[in-house]
């Protein structure tokens, strides 16, 4: 089709007379909205930069900082007019995160007072209890370098009560961790060689070499070298850690009430559950 015919076609003269009666109607609509860059939000633009760059921003700098923000506060609003913003997930939970994050602020604005720290430590003692540690060693027989690692144990431990001991530092293969552990708990013992090996050295009544005990590595021979056991410590010395487990209890205090508060708001209308098949 020639331009000429082109310019004959009153679909487009339509289609290009409704576009320009739309951006005129419009035109004001547009004039009217301001972006405020306002003293804060220089400040804070000015503040990322130090953070990021261990220094203040140039003029220059600044200037870009201001553009980038410009720029993004206008197709961020643009994204919110089309309705960008709905039925995302990921928008929708970091709105969520960032009014939880602010329902924490205003709960944590006061620290807490020394009542208030010793009560919640007494109602949550079993929390804080240090538990029985041992200190141990142990000769390690790999189950990848022997046919039958438990047997080489087995013979190790009997030649080491001979009344002509082998030395003991001889025994065994090379091991990815250390020989020789202090003050260590059930728990501890058991991330790195399994429950069963943990179990096996807590329920030792006596010193001396044992085994073999089994692992994940392989097989063991163990000898117990310390007892420590269990106790309840003073709060001065688990302050720490009460002071972070109290404010997230504060936290999540503070997420559920307000919560509920908006909740209470809100009547919730659910659909039946479709009937199966």
């Amino acid at each position: 089709m020639s331009t000429r015919r082109w310019s004959r076609e009153p679909l487009l003269w339509f289609a290009l007379l409704g576009l320009a009666l739309f951006f005129f109607s419009r035109k004001e609509e547009f004039a009217a909205v301001e972006i405020q860059v306002s003293r804060d939000v220089i400040t804070r633009l000015d503040d990322q930069w130090q953070m990021q760059m261990g220094r203040p921003a140039s003029e220059q700098e600044l200037d870009g900082l201001v553009s980038d923000w410009v720029r993004e506060e206008i197709y961020a609003r643009e994204a919110q007019s089309l309705g960008l913003d709905r039925d995302d997930t990921i928008i929708r939970r970091r709105l969520v995160q960032k009014l939880r994050f602010l329902t924490e602020d205003l709960a944590l604005a006061e620290p807490p007072t020394e009542a208030a720290l010793a009560a919640y430590f007494d109602e949550h003692a079993n929390r804080y209890h240090i538990p029985d540690r041992i200190d141990f060693e142990h000769r390690y027989f790999s189950k990848d370098r022997r046919e039958d690692a438990t047997a080489d144990a087995a013979a190790a431990l009997a030649a080491m009560q001979n009344p002509e001991p082998v030395q003991t530092r001889e025994l065994g293969d090379a091991f990815l961790l250390q020989r020789e552990f202090f003050a260590r708990s059930e728990r501890q013992i058991s991330d790195l060689f399994g429950r069963a090996f943990a179990e096996a050295l807590f329920a030792k009544e006596f010193d001396g070499w044992f085994g073999p005990v089994p692992s994940a590595y392989g097989a063991h021979l163990v000898r117990v070298t310390g007892r420590i056991p269990g106790r309840s410590p003073a709060l001065a010395e688990v302050r720490q850690q009460v002071l972070a487990d109290y404010g997230q209890a504060r936290r999540d205090t503070a997420n559920n009430e307000f919560y509920e508060q908006l909740k209470s708001r809100y009547r919730i209308v659910r659909d039946a559950r479709a009937a199966q098949p």
